[in-house]
């Protein structure tokens, strides 16, 4: 009944990689791609926002601005500033990019929003207040509560939801809604959320002005002169009106004044590149708009709409849980990109783990950004929705790719400097242990000490001297039992540097390739400790062979033993007895056997597939428990849209679409099996189909392109699966999802109506899952291959069910699609090698080789051999209010794994061991409680440090670690005083606490929150209590630290 206010929105979307690369898209080159290029629009806009004070713009993109504004003139830069405070300009969610939120993983979301945020505060003094994820193919939890409300902003919008959501929040009136996506924060970390009408974020029909038609728009100009021909003010306005009169139906109820504030998004992807002629339309529809009068309409931003709302009393729906899986049409469940470029998440992960360890060790050398940047800004970009998601064309991932190992090389070469030297003076990097008081000296010390690492003599002995001067390399492909710097053990002694980048003490068993089976590993100690030597399986000497390397014939594997953010250092040598080696028993046609360390036992049955696991439960007390655990590699023939039955569509880089609900075996017959079982490790490798392991074959010849190999370590009390498929058969025209199932007892006498399984949250909440269920609508689930696609989610770190006996988890070292189709049935997508492209715009179908890409006229078809992948699932089975211990810490691992490094000779061990007999353990650092997570440890300046602490475990997950915790921060760092400390939002660009966020009413009121602490806010020389903070579950809290001696 009140007047429409149509707020105007201009913008563009502008995708960091996905047909063309990030460099490619910002200079517009390889326009027969696609022709645009963004630093045309950056110039353009800001031109026409110069030329009118009444015209806004918004832009998200932080990796392309910074580019743009970096080439600038002073007065440009001025210009920019202008606009920005004065409104004019407003960046919107303002990270290095707009983040995949099915795929990226919670770290790698914030720092790459940190990485955007620091850079616009510094250079343009804003802070944006509301995020912007448009275009992101379904929403996490997470993007509510961390990367929405505890990062400041007061508002989220996204583009794209569910076909079937979007009409039932359509006729509702439910577009808009407060979105609580943490059941352990609750309203403390709530958000105002808008989802657009048209499930996409271009204009309103009709008011195409920027995007077809050789990006001059396809619909009508508003000709304003009476005198023309073409003449069509009427129409133009009708036309809006019309537009807006639909908005207003959509959206909740008139404000108290009166009026009913809706937003029309004019941009898409790439627009306004010569932005003009866009500008003008949008002048001239405004005017006459205004001029008739039945709607009101005016150039706005995304933070003035915001304003709007919290001001009009509308009471909003409450939204739970999450946006996932997406659907844009009947038949097309976007589920499959979860898993897409395995090979590319997995690489993702390792830059985002790499980056970590080497911001914590430059702390301790003072490398102060030079060494991380290039790694840093090229994680950041990867984050991208087209990014680690893997729906970018072939040559753009490559890009992805290349642009890591950039990074990760520059920083390994820090990494290798820091690491000899922490081995030879002991204690953790923030202790300031090495010498001039490393890590928290001045800067003229610092950087006396960085020379006197090129110069060791200046400040070291003689054996210190030979230690730092020593070259440590990581051996990339260790996974493949391929390190040079190894295998030339034991004709050749290897230090073995380890590097722990936890705020946590760590035991492990670790396995290194070398050369000979007569070898011996001594410790820190100067002890000689156990170890064991393994042969390395057939399927890993045949994977490092297809792409020309070789695998060593051995790993010896030992346990290491390094506290919280130190290293310690072992020695590999000749010994003339050697380590245990262990006999290669190749088990019998159908003979039944079984594996244990003693803390877990798995049953393998006459196939040789796993059959059943059992855990002792000695180590926490608890009873044994034992399940039925059906274990086989299956895969889905996937749509290639020909058949009536698939109704056109096809599965692709987005959607997994299969033939059929029922999945075919990779191999119906026996597995072949090897076991070799040892004092500190037990090892099953099992090898599905006959021929030569993963290796490329003809059509109709013998394939063996699937293995895996069971490992029980010592003391641990889950079974670790390495999995590797690949090259997956391609010449019988079939496309193939290839899924690692697990059939079980566990829930399967559960009912389907009262059967959950669960998943995380990019990382963290918790997410309860139900066959066919939606919580906010009924879903129809249109055919049963769609049942197949449509109960599948994300997983980045966990995937589980359980009863009331026992739970059984998968933990999992990269994102990936699975989910359940019945009570007690776990499945997890781990490669895909398709046919067809599935009509979603990448123009191409995933098929991934070693051998290149034809050109793109051809349809970007792979040549050469098929991708070999793998990876590693942790398998845990667990009494129901115990296994959140294990999944929680095991998923922390894997994003935060130990940094082994190699160097040649004794020289750096026998430093190591004359460290460790002199260090005290004063020259250490307290583990951190078992449920905090030390997220960050980032140097911002030569005395300021950035540190995050995670609570890892949501409310109610386990009796003790879900509760609070404190963290006394003066403890991790020893031998500094804290000068000051301030607490900030959770990237960093805002004092928390120093800003209200808009507030909302909401249906059902306040509801529940937990009892938080209150900000810290900025205080120079802390007390001991105020150092001393408090963590309720899944929360995180940021620090900014300067230090003094």
């Amino acid at each position: 009944g009140g007047k429409v206010r149509v707020h105007v929105v201009p913008h563009t979307h502008d995708d960091v990689g996905w047909l063309k690369t990030v460099d490619q898209y910002y200079y517009g080159a390889n326009n027969t791609i696609q022709p645009v290029g963004v630093r045309y629009i950056l110039d353009s806009v800001i031109a026409a926002l110069a030329a009118d004070p009444k015209r806004t713009f918004m832009y998200v993109e932080t990796a392309f601005f910074s580019r743009w504004f970096d080439e600038q003139s002073d007065a440009t830069k001025a210009l920019v500033r202008k606009l920005a405070a004065s409104g004019q300009l407003e960046f919107v969610n303002g990270g290095w990019c707009m983040h995949d939120e099915a795929a990226a993983n919670y770290v790698g979301m914030i720092d790459q929003t940190t990485l955007g945020h620091r850079y616009l505060k510094e250079h343009v003094g804003v802070q944006p207040t509301v995020t912007w994820q448009i275009d992101p193919f379904g929403h996490a939890a997470v993007q509510a509560s961390l990367l929405g409300a505890e990062s400041g902003f007061d508002a989220l919008f996204f583009g794209r939801s569910d076909y079937q959501d979007r009409a039932r929040r359509t006729t509702a009136q439910e577009l808009e809604m407060v979105w609580r996506g943490s059941s352990s924060l609750g309203s403390s970390a709530e958000i105002f959320t808008g989802a657009f009408l048209s499930g996409n974020y271009g204009p309103p029909p009709g008011f195409d002005w920027g995007g077809g038609c050789a990006h001059l728009g396809c619909d009508p100009p508003v000709c304003d002169n009476p005198e023309l021909e073409d003449y069509n003010v009427p129409e133009r306005v009708e036309a809006f009106v019309r537009a807006a009169s639909a908005y207003a139906k959509a959206y909740k109820g008139s404000a108290a004044n009166g009026t009913l504030d809706v937003m029309f998004t004019i941009g898409s992807d790439f627009w306004y590149a010569g932005g003009g002629h866009i500008f003008t339309n949008m002048d001239k529809i405004i005017e006459h708009v205004n001029a008739d009068g039945r709607v009101e309409a005016l150039y706005s931003t995304p933070s003035q709409y915001v304003a709007a709302k919290a001001a009009s009393g509308i009471t909003f729906p409450l939204k739970t849980h999450d946006f996932f899986p997406y659907s844009d049409a009947p038949y097309a469940y976007w589920t499959g990109y979860f898993t897409s470029r395995p090979a590319l998440k997995a690489y993702v992960r390792k830059g985002q783990a790499t980056l970590q360890a080497a911001r914590q060790l430059e702390f301790a050398t003072d490398a102060s950004r030079k060494v991380t940047a290039k790694l840093d800004e090229a994680v950041s970009v990867a984050q991208h929705h087209d990014g680690v998601s893997g729906t970018s064309k072939q040559h753009v991932a490559d890009d992805y790719v290349k642009r890591i190992a950039k990074g990760i090389a520059a920083a390994e070469e820090g990494m290798a400097t820091a690491m000899a030297a922490m081995a030879a003076h002991g204690g953790a990097v923030t202790a300031g242990v090495l010498p001039s008081g490393h890590g928290v000296a001045s800067a003229s010390a610092r950087r006396q000490l960085r020379a006197s690492m090129k110069q060791p003599s200046a400040l070291m002995d003689v054996a210190e001297t030979s230690a730092v001067d020593a070259t440590l390399s990581f051996c990339n492909l260790r996974n493949v039992s391929s390190c040079d710097a190894s295998a030339a053990a034991p004709t050749a002694p290897v230090s073995v540097v380890v590097y722990n980048p936890t705020g946590w003490d760590r035991k492990e068993v670790l396995r290194v390739p070398v050369g000979d089976a007569s070898v011996q590993v001594t410790a820190p100690s100067g002890d000689v400790v156990t170890s064991q030597v393994v042969a390395v399986p057939a399927a890993t000497v045949a994977v490092a062979a297809a792409d020309g390397g070789k695998a060593a014939p051995y790993e010896v594997a030992f346990e290491v033993e390094v506290p919280p953010l130190a290293t310690a250092t072992y020695l590999i040598h000749a010994s003339a007895s050697g380590a245990e080696l262990v006999v290669v028993e190749r088990r019998e046609a159908g003979q039944v056997f079984s594996a244990t360390n003693g803390f877990v036992t798995l049953d393998f049955d006459a196939t040789g597939r796993l059959a059943k696991m059992s855990v002792n439960g000695a180590a926490d007390g608890a009873a044994g428990l034992s399940a039925e655990v059906k274990h086989d590699f299956v895969w889905y023939n996937s749509s290639d849209g020909n058949t009536a039955e698939n109704h056109g569509q096809a599965g692709g880089a987005y959607i997994f679409r299969p033939n059929s609900s029922t999945p075919l075996p990779v191999s119906s017959g026996e597995v072949s099996v090897d076991v070799q079982n040892g004092p500190l490790l037990t090892q099953v490798t099992q090898t599905w189909g006959a021929g030569a392991p993963h290796a490329a074959v003809a059509k109709g010849e013998a394939s063996s392109w699937v293995s895996c190999v069971w490992r029980l370590h010592k003391g641990a009390q889950h079974a670790q699966m390495e999995w590797t498929v690949g090259p997956i058969p391609h010449a019988d025209g079939l496309g193939k999802e290839v899924v690692s199932r697990l059939d079980t007892s566990v829930a399967k006498g559960v009912s389907k109506e009262d059967y959950a399984f669960w998943t995380d949250s990019a990382g963290r909440d918790a997410i309860e899952r139900r066959i066919n269920w939606r919580p906010d609508w009924v879903l129809n689930m249109t055919d049963n291959n769609a049942t197949i696609a449509g109960n599948y989610y994300p997983i980045g770190s966990f995937l589980g069910a359980a009863d009331d006996e026992a739970a059984l988890y998968v933990v999992n070292d990269r994102a990936q699609s699975g989910g359940s189709v019945r009570p007690g049935l776990l499945e997890v997508m781990v490669h895909r090698r398709l046919q067809v492209d599935d009509a979603r715009g990448v123009g191409e179908p995933l098929n991934e080789t070693r051998g290149g890409v034809t050109d793109y006229a051809d349809g970007q078809r792979g040549v050469g051999p098929g991708l070999i992948v793998r990876g590693e699932h942790s398998l845990i089975l667990a009494a129901p209010d115990k296994a959140a211990r294990s999944y929680r810490l095991l998923g922390q691992l894997a994003i935060q794994p130990l940094v082994v490094g190699f160097g040649e000779g004794t020289a750096l061990h026998q430093a190591a061991v004359e460290a460790a007999a002199a260090t005290t353990r004063a020259a250490y650092i307290p583990a951190l409680p078992g449920n905090v997570q030390l997220l960050t440890l980032q140097e911002l300046s030569d005395s300021t440090v950035l540190v995050r602490l995670a609570h890892v475990f949501a409310s109610c997950e386990d009796a003790t670690l879900s509760d609070e915790t404190t963290v006394d921060l003066s403890r991790l760092f020893p031998s500094a005083t804290v000068r000051k400390i301030t607490e900030t939002t959770l990237t960093t660009n805002r004092v928390r606490g120093e800003r209200e966020r808009e507030t909302f009413e909401v249906e059902g009121g306040k509801g529940w929150a937990p009892d938080r602490e209150a900000p810290l806010g900025s205080v120079a020389w802390p007390s001991e209590a105020q150092l001393s903070v408090r963590l309720v579950a899944m929360e995180i809290r940021t620090f900014v630290l300067e230090l003094a001696r």
